[in-house]
């Protein structure tokens, strides 16, 4: 663009009028380039020579109308009247004009200028293509302005330009870098920026002005939303082509997808269209090829479209882009635009495809960790799809991957999933995936209805085919089962297994297991291993399980402070729990551990809070259950109590799951009979409870014997609790250790063996250590001379080990019997050996302790180590 080279023309031109030629100048140029100004400067400098100027824009809405450019012509000054009445013959119009003009003019040249004139209507321009022929010879300057891509209605007038010799073409262009160096140059606040503003602008004078308007005094150039240079990028994307806008609002849509065909495609034009237009658009600067030059440039188009319009292009674009084999993530981005169609931007029903693509899209979304991405995509899919079964198994997916972020939300899509396939004739196939989920929440009741459904309504016991058999094994062995696993074989798993979605209920069911496992302790180290790497990757719900089962795992270790903290921490996790059964298992281990701490104000408010309503279908509601009886009993709510143990007993014998390792139902059942004075019930529960495959395990051993032990004759009871104590030594339970030690003590109280206050004030040491101030009071009301005092296990544990090393097992069996005031008659009849046994084995006792004979036993000699399995 050289404005005073293009000046000078038009100078020229006018000499020539002067003299009596008539002229004609045609200035065509990119939108935005400068045509307007150049004839405004042009006819300014015109009248002030004395010529008659007459000037005209032609508007878009013009096409519609005959005549509309030629009449507002002929009215635009007052010495020229206005053209007869619409309907006038068209062939007068021409000639009425030019005599208007000439007269106008009173023997001075006339400057006859036309803006834009690609938009005047077809009548108006067979007008002006006469109005040219008669100027040959009469003192006037037809002044015309095009864009170069536009292409005018009246063809005849474009060859009449070629045509006539007194015709002057001034063609405009982008500004050279020396020229916006210039045009920068002269803001002081711009210094430097000149390279930025003309990459930005692309050298159009109008963009660059719009920069140069909202920059000169700013530190970044960040044009503004709607601002001066959004808005003329949008007036050179109209005015570039006769479909200019449009075909910036699909580059726009199609962003690197962009091609001339592709654009062709979305528009349902020609390619040679699609191609013109594109260059169009480059020629204005507005995009370089078919990218735009500035996003801001972008934005501004895609503002302009109405919502109709983007969605419509956008949900094309997507088709365009599926059936081309796009990925399924760029189809996505175009979809779920494509249904911001209405206010509320959601995702209507489709066809089949649409969610698929969303679907996919989700999977790559969750392949690259994008947990957000993924579930909204999830959630487009599942409302796009019209499948009922499909939407379940979407459904059944958002779950999955919701749990990593919001149990809350996790266990809704869940219900939502179940509700929906429980109401279809859906296959094992498809409900796999859903009842393990359901499973792996713990949601038991809901598994098995639903394995019923899916499977012809199987009794509990039948074997279902096909996909439906792995089914069966899952729903009656739940991941909060405990396996039977060594606890080498749970930390190998652990520690060869990641942490992710797909991993979570495995990982989940391993910690659990170590939980009620012989080593709880490796739970805690496992359960705080997790809980660091679920915060590191920010999975707010994988925190709060494995929260939870900290908290669990310090509760069944003893560690009640630690474990009431942590289950407040999980509660702090989730954002509504009376939804949230999962959560419930941390709300029972809260009130179990100020249960024991004596924390019945505590307790109580937990149990007041709103449950979710099918919590006691789940497995937490089994611990809830428990929790709420062992709060009802310490509080002397018997009955109540009672009910709560017998319900969660109902419900694990419906579903298949009576073990007591998950919930010793029997002992605490027993434990308030035993209060009520029900002993042929306690024995009972205890005998059903010795009679499981779990009472090979020391936890359930430990607490069973002591059970038994309540019933049983005095000298029996001692020899039970002893072999109790013996068994919780190796469970990890120090609070139920305390209880057993505690009862131990009364028993040898009860036959004045001088044992019973070392061991009595053992456990009272124990239980002030684990904070067990319900227990406490207990122990100290049967013994009141005992003090509490800080902890001096380490002591007699040492004395302990020390003569552990010196005897063999039998000799250590026969030694704590003979501690315990037994006879050597008694002891054989105990242990199913000879009299003469028992002597022997005392005699080397005696020996290898260096001491004298029976009365020299020492007072702590271990009384844990009497083989349990004497004893049914």
């Amino acid at each position: 663009m050289d404005q005073k080279a293009d000046l000078a023309e038009l100078e020229s031109a006018m000499g020539a009028v002067s003299e009596g030629t008539g002229q004609v100048a045609l200035i065509e140029g990119p939108a935005g380039c400068g045509k307007t100004e150049l004839i405004a400067t042009f006819a300014e400098r015109a009248a002030a020579q004395g010529a008659t100027v007459v000037s005209v824009s032609a508007f878009e809405t013009d096409r519609g109308t005959p005549f509309s450019t030629l009449r507002r012509l002929s009215g635009s000054a007052a010495s020229v009247p206005a053209l007869p009445a619409e309907g006038a013959a068209a062939v007068d119009a021409p000639g009425v004009v030019w005599s208007d003009l000439i007269e106008a003019g009173g023997g001075t040249p006339v400057v006859c200028c036309v803006d834009d004139l690609h938009y005047a209507d077809a009548a108006s321009l067979e007008s002006f293509r006469q109005l040219i022929r008669l100027s040959r010879t009469a003192p006037v300057l037809v002044l015309l302005s095009q864009t170069n891509h536009f292409a005018l209605l009246d063809t005849d007038l474009s060859t009449e330009f070629l045509r006539m010799r007194n015709v002057r073409h001034i063609r405009l262009s982008l500004l050279r870098s020396d020229q916006v160096e210039r045009m920068v140059g002269g803001h002081p606040g711009l210094a430097g920026r000149a390279v930025e503003l003309e990459q930005a602008s692309g050298g159009n004078p109008l963009l660059l002005k719009a920069l140069i308007a909202e920059h000169r005094n700013a530190v970044t150039c960040v044009p503004a939303i709607g601002g001066p240079f959004a808005q003329a990028v949008v007036t050179c994307a109209r005015r570039s082509s006769r479909d200019g806008l449009r075909l910036a609002g699909a580059i726009a849509v199609l962003g690197e997808h962009a091609s001339s065909a592709r654009i062709a495609e979305l528009l349902l034009i020609t390619t040679s269209a699609a191609s013109l237009g594109a260059a169009a658009l480059a020629a204005s600067g507005v995009v370089d090829g078919t990218t735009f030059r500035h996003a801001a440039g972008r934005t501004a188009v895609l503002d302009n479209l109405t919502r109709g319009e983007l969605a419509a292009l956008h949900r094309r674009s997507a088709e365009l882009l599926h059936a081309a084999g796009g990925t399924t993530r760029q189809v996505a981005e175009h979809l779920i635009a494509s249904f911001l169609v209405d206010q509320t931007g959601q995702v209507g029903p489709a066809e089949p495809w649409v969610a698929e693509v969303f679907y996919s899209a989700a999977e790559e979304a969750m392949a690259c960790d994008d947990i957000e991405q993924a579930i909204r995509l999830l959630e487009h899919a599942h409302a796009a799809c019209v499948d009922q079964v499909r939407r379940a198994e979407i459904e059944t997916r958002l779950a999955a991957i919701t749990w990593r972020v919001d149990p809350t939300l996790s266990e809704q899509h869940l219900s939502d999933a179940f509700d929906a396939l429980s109401a279809s004739n859906a296959s094992g196939q498809s409900v796999w995936p859903l009842a393990r989920l359901l499973v792996a929440q713990g949601r038991i009741t809901d598994a098995v209805e639903l394995r019923n459904r899916a499977f012809g309504g199987l009794s509990e016991h039948s074997e279902p085919d096909g996909d439906a058999s792995p089914l069966r094994v899952m729903v009656e062995s739940p991941q909060f089962a405990v396996s039977d696993a060594s606890v080498a074989d749970m930390e190998k798993f652990l520690e060869s297994t990641s942490l992710e979605g797909a991993t979570l209920s495995s990982i989940l069911e391993a910690v659990t297991a170590l939980t009620h496992s012989d080593a709880p302790e490796r739970a805690v180290r496992w359960s705080r291993d997790l809980l660091e790497k679920a915060t590191l990757c920010d999975a707010r719900g994988w925190q709060c399980a494995f929260t939870s089962t900290l908290a669990h795992a310090l509760l069944r270790l003893g560690d009640l402070r630690a474990a009431e903290q942590h289950a407040v921490q999980v509660l702090g996790l989730v954002r509504d729990r009376r939804n949230c059964a999962f959560v419930h298992s941390a709300v029972a281990t809260l009130i179990c551990a100020r249960t024991e701490m004596r924390d019945f104000v505590g307790a109580a408010a937990e149990i007041d809070q709103p449950t979710p309503a099918k919590l006691f279908d789940s497995i937490h509601g089994l611990s809830y259950l428990r929790a709420r009886g062992r709060y009802l009993a310490a509080t002397n709510q018997l009955h109540a109590a009672l009910g709560d143990f017998f319900e969660a007993g109902r419900i694990m014998r419906r579903w298949d799951l009576d073990r007591p390792v998950i919930l010793p139902w029997r002992t605490e059942a027993a434990e308030v009979l035993c209060r009520m004075g029900e002993t042929q019930a306690v024995d009972r529960l205890v005998l059903q409870q010795l009679s499981t495959p779990d009472a090979r395990r020391p936890w359930i051993r430990g607490i069973t014997l002591r059970l038994r032990a309540a019933t049983s004759a005095p000298k029996t009871r001692a020899v039970l609790l002893q072999q109790a104590v013996n068994e919780l030594r190796g469970s990890g339970d120090r609070v139920e250790l305390a209880r057993t030690l505690g009862k131990l003590g009364e028993a040898l109280q009860a036959v004045d063996d001088p044992l019973a206050e070392v061991i009595s004030q053992q456990a009272v040491n124990l239980a002030t250590e684990c904070g067990a101030d319900l227990l406490l009071e207990d122990i100290k009301h049967l013994s009141p001379t005992l003090r509490v005092t800080e902890s001096d296990a380490a002591g007699p544990a040492e004395a302990i080990d020390a003569v552990n090393a010196r005897l063999s097992e039998s000799e250590r069996r026969v030694a704590a019997l003979a501690a315990l005031k037994y006879t050597n008659r008694e002891i054989s009849k105990l242990l199913y050996v000879t009299v003469s046994t028992v002597e022997q084995h005392l005699t080397n006792v005696y020996r290898k302790l260096h001491i004298g004979g029976r009365r020299h036993l020492p007072a702590n000699l271990d009384i844990y180590t009497v083989d349990t399995a004497s004893v049914h």
